[in-house]
């Protein structure tokens, strides 16, 4: 069993990362962690070799912290937050962290999987004749879930405490799948709003200029936008 490995290590750090995929959020906070990293983009409709010999099932987010490897994106952007606690990634407080990681799981649990059915239903049935009503009902859960985040901003700025955590990223990751699945965002006013601001923030932007994000509507953002220091392969 590998021990466990401190960022403050010489430890290189290595994100694979697919484009507009759930790899965006632990890319955003360590950007904003200013941590010292490498994103290797992967083109998910290729045969993924290098990440295959990491991670087997070929997902991302994947992340190298020296020999170790860590996936799944909640506990990535755990760790980040934890081994970065300048970026307040993670709130302090016991309960306000509670919170966000209460979030953190809804998303995980909840978004990503309701927008994995509305593309992708073969993945959950054999049976073609049933893929519609499977997409159908992914779309109307996912339009669900944006409705319950745009109702939850009403009271703040961010999804819990004063500043950006990460589960402002992942509900940013969501904003940002809602455009690229073409859904009607008529009415979410207060989510609107909190994407408009976040992604002003000059981490941010540099990131979601890589990304050549449907986010990046914004030309104030766009004056940010500068590659982030992890060096792309």
């Amino acid at each position: 069993m590998a021990d466990d490995m401190s960022v403050d290590s010489e430890a290189a750090i290595v994100l694979f990362h697919g484009q507009n995929l759930c790899s965006l959020a632990p890319l955003l906070a360590l950007e904003i962690a200013d941590a010292r990293y490498e994103v290797r983009l992967v083109e998910m409709a290729g045969d993924r070799l290098e990440l295959r010999s990491y991670n087997p099932a070929g997902t991302v987010p994947t992340m190298l912290v020296g020999s170790s490897v860590l996936t799944e994106n909640l506990a990535i952007c755990c760790f980040i937050a934890d081994s970065f606690p300048h970026s307040q990634l993670l709130p302090s407080l016991p309960l306000a962290r509670a919170k966000c990681l209460a979030w953190l799981s809804w998303f995980a649990s909840s978004m990503h999987i309701a927008r994995r059915r509305g593309r992708l239903p073969e993945r959950f049935s054999d049976a073609g004749d049933s893929w519609e009503s499977i997409r159908t009902k992914g779309r109307a859960e996912y339009i669900a879930g944006l409705v319950k985040i745009n109702q939850h901003l009403a009271g703040g700025p961010y999804m819990e405490g004063r500043s950006p955590t990460v589960a402002d990223l992942q509900a940013l990751l969501c904003y940002c799948w809602a455009l690229i699945d073409k859904y009607e965002l008529i009415g979410l006013t207060h989510y609107r709003k909190f994407v408009q601001e976040l992604v002003l923030h000059p981490p941010i932007a540099r990131v979601l200029a890589m990304d050549r994000s449907p986010l990046l509507t914004n030309t104030l953002a766009q004056s940010h936008a500068k590659l982030p220091r992890g060096s792309v392969q």
